[in-house]
């Protein structure tokens, strides 16, 4: 059996394989893409029912710009009122 801690040594490779500080560094990339993905996820997933279920294409609810113009149609309101939403990027 080969000793971990021993394994690659003799080549001038590091003397630990998994150490603390691999170890805390993987844990952090957990934490900090892993848990906010099991979060985020959800969302675009329910938009799209919600658009599939009013008649609308579902890949609709993805597209940035054209989202609002498809959400004014769904809740039959004016279709300018979105453009109150992209006033601020003319400032």
């Amino acid at each position: 059996m080969y000793d971990l801690q021993m394994l690659g040594t003799k080549l001038g490779k590091p003397k630990y394989i998994l150490n603390d500080e691999t170890a805390t560094l993987l844990l952090g990339l957990l934490v900090l893409f892993g848990i906010p993905l099991v979060f985020l996820t959800p969302a675009p997933v329910g938009v799209w029912r919600v658009f599939e279920k009013a008649g609308k294409p579902g890949w609709a609810a993805n597209a940035p710009i054209y989202n609002l113009v498809v959400c004014t149609a769904i809740i039959r309101k004016p279709s300018s009122g979105y453009y109150l939403c992209l006033l601020h990027t003319l400032a």
